[in-house]
């Protein structure tokens, strides 16, 4: 295993360019990356097959959603204070 990208690029190539990225960081990221692309296409796939479907959420508009949004603002401010 090598502690840095640096460290394994030394040693397939045999030339060092330092760079500050730890490759355990590095293979976690892209294996989110792919995991998201992978549920993404599995996603579209079952939707086509009809066992998922897709809707579209209308936002509130009016008072009722003026009232949420201050009672969130003081609560994520109080949050924040304590």
């Amino acid at each position: 295993m090598y502690p840095t990208i640096s460290d394994l690029i030394l040693d397939l190539f045999g030339f060092n360019i330092p760079l500050p990225i730890q490759s355990f960081g590095f293979m976690m990221a892209i294996a989110f990356l792919v995991a998201a692309f992978t549920l993404q296409l599995e996603m579209k796939r079952k939707e086509k097959e009809g066992l998922i479907y897709s809707f579209t959420k209308q936002d509130r508009k009016g008072e009722a959603c003026l009232k949420r949004r201050i009672a969130f603002f003081f609560f994520d401010w109080l949050c924040l204070r304590i």
